[in-house]
């Protein structure tokens, strides 16, 4: 259920409402890695939405708003020179590992579809250049424990959950943790606002 209070403004950087902004918690973490979000319009605005917030806290990402009407999306800036794309979808046969951060002598571009499970296959799916991109899967994890929006499946996990976890495999677990600190306190603020 998205949450909606018009008399209250949005954050113009973390895109929270003002009172439960976490704009001061936010440090940009530099990366070798580049990280490509590519999220789905209707996602964007979402308060819940989490890609947003990894992209501002990370330094080398691009976040590229996928479905916007008479919108073309630039190849070159999902898939720039001098990096090694992969497509992280979790459907993959092949694993992310430690040995991925380069590849070929190049750092990874590791791209990510944003939005709901039917809106981020079909990104993946919608572009011809997508199709001769490897992808690659998070090897088993924990649990989601972002509980604010429900899912049968427990395999599923947001989108900064992702990020993080592939940034702690083939780049820093400290990365990992900075976005989880942030994570976790964006969940804590979202859960108490709808009073759960």
């Amino acid at each position: 259920m998205q949450i909606l209070k018009k008399d209250r403004k949005l954050c113009p950087g973390c895109g929270l409402f003002d009172d439960i902004c976490i704009c001061h918690l936010i440090h940009k973490t530099a990366l070798k890695t580049r990280i490509t979000l590519l999220i789905h319009v209707k996602e964007i605005r979402r308060l819940t939405n989490t890609g947003r917030i990894a992209g501002i806290c990370l330094e080398n990402s691009s976040v590229i708003i996928r479905g916007q009407k008479d919108v073309v999306n630039k190849m070159e800036d999902i898939l720039p020179d001098g990096y090694a794309h992969r497509i992280l979808f979790p459907f993959a046969s092949e694993e992310l590992s430690p040995e991925m951060n380069y590849i070929e002598g190049k750092p990874i571009n590791l791209i990510i579809p944003d939005g709901t499970w039917s809106q981020a296959k079909k990104i993946v799916i919608s572009e011809n250049y997508f199709h001769s991109i490897k992808r690659v899967r998070l090897p088993p994890d924990a649990p989601s424990s972002y509980h604010l929006r429900k899912s049968d499946n427990i395999q599923h996990i947001s989108t900064i959950e992702a990020i993080a976890r592939a940034l702690g495999i083939i780049e820093n677990p400290e990365i990992r943790l900075d976005l989880e600190r942030v994570f976790f306190e964006m969940r804590a603020r979202l859960i108490q606002l709808r009073g759960y």
